[in-house]
């Protein structure tokens, strides 16, 4: 991220973090003498300034627009040190310092924090911060004083043989870090406390562990869960579960009108067996809450493991708590269908359900995180966008679901489903947004012939049609030409950075686009939003991508 992108960070309409990196001695020696903000704590913990927007917060910007960003790090950093109390802690910068963390603009207000370090360690829990409304500011100071010996009784090695004994089988993310823990809590208020702050590495269904252990006498302090406090994971399961009809020979007036208020309902249509109806709750729940049954198979424990993976991108990238913003649970259902060879989001239920695969050329659904990903994403577009399902605007869905499905994976490669074949290592996805042609789809037209076409990467290869937009023809080829934004958002991605189109995509997605929303409607506002969030260089590079696909 260029210091040319700080300037324009006010202006983006999420949550997203963007991490400025920018000379922090050259900033804070220029400010004012004291090295209490300008020495010791910034260069060893490596600590860069993140620059955080929240909805809205182009409101905000406004206010700062006669004011540079650099000037206003200035004046907080001054006003900072004008504070008495804070100025009295910083008398001997040996001992006691300050370093910019990050800033955040939201509608309101700008706010700029300011971690503490003792003796060169970061103290969690103690901070001071700025505030700015643009027409006034003042300063709010949580540091924490004290005097602590910063010599451990416990080594690292010690700590780590602690950890061992609870966790035999998890590997280090690092070696232990010595820091200073200053609890806030009234109820756990204590002095602080030497500690080593231990990361395990990632683990399906906590995404690993954060332990915090006392540095003198080895007690452990807390032992968290690493992963970000999402929504709810709960997962259920229809093995077994359901009614199966056979529509060549049912009577649909003899039909117990009552099953559709059981686990599934499974409709035979020659040789394809498609769920028809799925009710996640009618089903037997195996995993609640993110903690597995004895009941959990490893379908289960898998489809778990995407919710949480997908559930943190959107909060960890966009600040997006749940699919619908609002913390809602991620609900998904495995074993739905008879070898039903397809996952799929259900808008009514707002749940995930997979099929096990056909056992001929595709396995568990499950397996599919990028698919998983995109079918979650499905429940975004719901949530914000409401794109209808037929044409571009089916298409679009299609493409998002495909671009964020694949940042969810980030599996290094641009192929939509290639773990879900029995041989994923032959496997060319079902759509390549990388080289969409490189595959074939198969359609109906209107005489009634199975067609077969490459999937496009421009717009002049895009299919119409005036026919109705059934499941005939793909709802009007909303997978099909999905493939011609869905290469645009790849290019995009190579052309600016996969920080600034993960963005300003999520940005168009859940602000801007309209449910009807055609190809160009989405170009045109990819470029607004980039015009109003980015440099002209990057604008202008992202013309040349909609330009070269004909958007």
């Amino acid at each position: 991220m260029s210091s040319n992108q700080s300037n324009m960070a006010g202006k983006i309409g999420n949550k997203r973090t963007l991490k400025v990196r920018i000379a922090l001695n050259l900033i804070l020696g220029a400010a004012f003498s004291s090295s209490a903000f300008a020495s010791s704590p910034v260069n060893p913990v490596g600590n860069t300034p993140n620059w955080t927007t929240t909805p809205g917060a182009s409101a905000l910007s406004g206010l700062f627009s006669q004011m540079n960003s650099f000037d206003r790090l200035r004046d907080a950093l001054k006003e900072m040190q004008s504070d008495r109390a804070i100025h009295t802690l910083l008398a001997n910068p040996s001992i006691h310092s300050l370093a910019i963390k990050d800033r955040t603009t939201g509608k309101l207000l700008e706010t700029t924090k300011f971690q503490h370090y003792y003796r060169g360690l970061e103290v969690v829990g103690s901070m001071a911060f700025h505030l700015n409304n643009g027409s006034h500011s003042e300063i709010l100071s949580q540091i924490s004083e004290f005097d602590l010996d910063t010599t451990p009784s416990l080594s690292q090695a010690d700590a780590i043989g602690l950890v061992r004994n609870r966790y035999a089988d998890r590997s280090l993310d690092a070696q232990p870090e010595l820091k200073i823990l200053s609890l806030r809590d009234h109820q756990n208020a204590a002095a602080p406390k030497l500690v080593y702050w231990v990361d395990l590495e990632d683990h399906p269904l906590d995404g690993g562990r954060e332990l915090i252990i006392n540095a003198e006498n080895g007690e452990i302090i807390a032992d968290l869960p690493k992963a970000l406090d999402t929504a709810a994971v709960q997962v259920y399961s229809a093995k077994g579960l359901g009614v199966t009809i056979d529509t060549a020979t049912a009577n649909p007036d003899k039909i117990d009108k009552n099953i559709v208020n059981g686990c599934q309902v499974i409709l035979v249509q020659g040789t394809q067996s498609t769920p028809a109806i799925v009710n996640p709750t009618a089903c037997k729940i195996v995993i609640k809450d993110g903690i597995a049954t004895a009941e959990a198979d490893a379908s289960a424990k898998r489809a778990a493991a995407n919710s949480q993976k997908a559930l943190t991108y959107y909060l960890k990238i966009h600040g997006r708590d749940g699919f619908d913003g609002q913390g809602s649970a991620a609900v998904s259902v495995v074993h739905v269908g008879n070898k039903f060879d397809n996952a799929a989001w259900m808008p009514k239920k707002n749940a995930m359900m997979y099929g096990d695969g056909d056992g001929v050329e595709t396995r568990d659904f499950t397996y599919g995180l990028d698919v998983a990903g995109h079918e979650m994403t499905h429940g975004v577009v719901m949530a914000s966008a409401k794109l209808l399902g037929m044409g571009d605007s089916g298409a679009l869905n299609e493409a998002y679901a495909d671009f964020f499905g694949k940042m969810i994976a980030n599996d290094g490669n641009w192929a939509i489903g290639k773990q879900l074949a029995l041989n994923p290592k032959t496997s060319k996805g079902f759509r390549d947004l990388a080289k969409p042609e490189v595959l074939k789809a198969q359609y109906m037209n209107a005489q009634g012939a199975v067609v077969s076409t490459a999937y496009p990467s421009l717009m002049k290869n895009k299919l119409s049609t005036t026919d109705e937009c059934n499941m005939t023809n793909d709802r009007c080829f909303v997978h099909i030409n999905a493939t011609i934004p869905g290469h645009a958002a790849y290019l995009a991605q190579k052309a600016i950075g996969k920080e600034k189109a993960e963005a300003l995509y999520y940005l168009v997605l859940t602000q801007l686009l309209g449910p009807t929303d055609s190809f160009q409607d989405s170009a045109k506002k990819t470029m607004l939003a980039c015009k109003n969030s980015f440099d002209a260089a990057t604008c202008a590079s992202l013309k040349q991508v909609y330009d070269s696909v004909g958007m």
